[in-house]
This record gives structure tokens, sequence and C-alpha cells, in this order.
């Protein structure tokens, strides 16, 4: 008979939770408190810390995509809502950027490149 899914994942908690205790029980328990709080941290590193800067890195990355890329920005923002994004939206020097979204990316390089 097979054994189900279940009972396999409780056989094998039983066994590493076993090794892991008899593993503590033949340290001194300054190591075994070293080893506890270096596990708690490292199961905080890899389950809280990294998923949330990731997360929180991809968002900021997007959100960067959205607002600098014109045609970005006309085919994910909703119409009604590009003249309150726009009013909002401030080049890198300052200044107001009403009039990009009607310019081509080459015309706005060749201005930035003939004030230089």
């Amino acid at each position: 008979m097979a054994l189900s899914s279940f009972k396999v994942r409780v056989m094998l908690f039983v066994f590493a939770s076993h090794w892991i205790l008899s593993f503590l029980a033949n340290v001194s328990g300054a190591d075994a408190q070293k080893w506890l709080e270096s596990t708690g941290v490292s199961l905080l590193q890899d389950l809280v810390l990294k998923p949330a800067l990731l997360a929180s890195g991809y968002a900021t990355l997007s959100t960067l995509v959205l607002f600098c890329n014109p045609r970005v920005k006309k085919q994910w923002i909703h119409p009604d809502e590009i003249d309150e994004v726009e009013a909002n939206f401030v080049d890198a020097n300052g200044e107001d950027d009403q009039n990009t979204h009607d310019r081509l990316p080459h015309e706005i390089r060749s201005e930035e490149s003939d004030s230089m």
C-alpha cells in the first residue's frame, strides 16, 4: 500500500526534528544557543527580508519604466488619468515635462544633444 503524501511529509518532519534535537543534545548550551540564533536569522532573511526587498525593488523598477517612457505611459495609464499623472510628473531638470508625450524619442534625444 502506497503512503499518502501527507504521511510521508509527517515522517520526514519527525525524522528531521529527531535529527536536530539529537544534534542539540550533543553540543554545549552556548553552542546550541548560537546555532538556534543563526538558524532564526537565516530563516528571517530567506523567508521575509529577501522577498520583501525583491518585491519593492521590482515595484520601483516597473514604476520608473512606466513614468519614464512616454509610449509605455500612454499604453498603460488610462486616458482619463494621463493629465493628472503629467501634472505630477517632473523631468530630471526639475522642469515641467508636459509636452514630452507628444514628441517621439528621437526628437527628444536630438534636442538634448543640441543643448550640450
